[in-house]
């Protein structure tokens, strides 16, 4: 069954000016998506209540309950810790800009000891300075971007509050969308968005699971060797986890500048606690709790990655992965309609 031609040009207009909104408000967006792999990932246990014989809204209630609970304990605990540290980092960046410069300067002192031709010493000397501009610009911003980032997170405290209402209102919502999908093409409609879910609902709750569990390996490493600031940085290195591939490098990337600067034999150990870390998840953490995969090749998936930050950066990376997964589902049903 078609749609009308006046109704469909009218549906055409509607989505196209939703979708224009959707750019034009995208500064505020965060909340919303993150409010929605919440969604992903309370629904579960949102379900599992219900089927116990509670009402939804109060089985949402319990599980907000046991999580606020939960999060009081944790923010009574680890909140004025993780604040401390992140106010002695900010303290810290100049001493470490300081201290990366006398080690800059160091090698050259010990290099212009070397017997090098004019030309060739030169260029060495212009290329020592801007290694040494580089390194002390990348400290502070990688530093600075994760204290950032980490400040930046609070402003999210809203996304709780649309995945509780998303949550209540879910099958309601489903049913709502259902509703504007004509009925002849409805049964079809319903097997893709299965099918969707199915790719997504698993990857975002396994992933975040995955995420945190690595964070907190990597902190309670960190934190055994004595680097500075683990909590922070095993917080980061959760953050970044969620991107695949890149992710796990960029996280590092921290630890292992701070550990550097503490002592070059620490950074080693780092870097070796760090792959120990990324094995484990790899071969035991990620395949018993996210499973299968979103089916993606990993060619489309790097692809995916590097397009995600190309156009819309941090955001970009993390939103790279599950928009592939949908948009390989999307084509993998229409091939299956052609052939």
């Amino acid at each position: 069954m078609k749609l009308p031609g006046p109704r469909r040009t009218l549906t055409a207009v509607l989505a196209g000016a939703f979708l224009l909104l959707l750019y034009l408000v995208r500064s505020i967006l965060p909340p919303f998506l993150l409010a929605l792999a919440l969604t992903y990932l309370l629904d579960p246990p949102v379900r599992y209540l219900v089927r116990r014989g509670l009402s939804r809204l109060a089985a949402l209630v319990i599980l907000y309950l046991v999580l606020g609970l939960l999060a009081a304990v944790l923010f009574y605990f680890l909140v004025p810790g993780f604040v401390a540290q992140l106010s002695r980092l900010a303290d810290e960046v100049p001493r470490y800009g300081r201290q990366l410069q006398e080690w800059v300067s160091r090698v050259q002192r010990d290099y212009t000891r070397a017997p090098l031709p004019d030309a060739l010493r030169e260029a060495v000397d212009q290329g020592i300075r801007d290694l040494q501009d580089g390194l002390l610009r990348g400290v502070e911003s990688v530093l600075g971007g994760m204290a950032s980032l980490l400040t930046g997170l609070f402003s999210l405290l809203l996304a709780p509050v649309l995945a509780f209402y998303l949550l209540r209102d879910l099958d309601r919502l489903k049913h709502g969308a259902l509703t504007l999908i004509p009925p002849a093409a409805r049964a079809e409609a319903l097997g893709l968005l299965r099918e969707i879910d199915a790719s997504l609902g698993g990857f975002v709750r396994g992933q975040l699971l995955v995420a945190a569990v690595t964070g907190l390996l990597s902190a309670v490493a960190l934190s055994l060797l004595g680097v500075n600031f683990s909590v922070l940085l095993g917080l980061f290195i959760a953050l970044t986890d969620v991107i695949p591939y890149v992710g796990p490098i960029l996280g590092a990337v921290p630890a292992v500048a701070i550990a550097l600067l503490q002592s070059p034999v620490l950074a080693l150990k780092v870097v070796a606690a760090l792959v120990l870390v990324q094995q484990f998840e790899a071969a035991v953490v990620h395949p018993r709790i996210v499973g299968t995969t979103v089916g993606l090749h990993p060619l489309t998936v790097i692809f995916a990655v590097l397009a995600g930050v190309r156009l819309r950066g941090a955001v970009g990376l993390v939103l790279a992965v599950p928009v592939a997964a949908v948009f390989g589902v999307l084509w993998r049903h229409v091939r299956s309609r052609q052939g």
